[in-house]
């Protein structure tokens, strides 16, 4: 989950940075590189989480 953090606070610097912009073709390729980041931050959460769930899903022997 850290990657994923790091991913989304590199997005929302883009944000920043595009929304600080008055030039719209960088504020567009600013707001662009956002999204990419937001989208790879996703990615990650979901296959981290699917790789944890069948984890979670197995009995403990413990309390057979």
């Amino acid at each position: 989950m850290e990657h994923a953090a790091y991913l989304r606070l590199r997005a929302e610097r883009y944000f920043r940075l595009a929304r600080a912009k008055s030039d719209r073709r960088i504020a567009d390729n600013l707001e662009a590189l956002g999204r990419e980041f937001l989208a790879r931050a996703e990615t990650l959460q979901a296959e981290l989480a699917s790789r944890q769930q069948p984890l979670s899903r197995q009995s403990d022997p413990r309390t057979e």
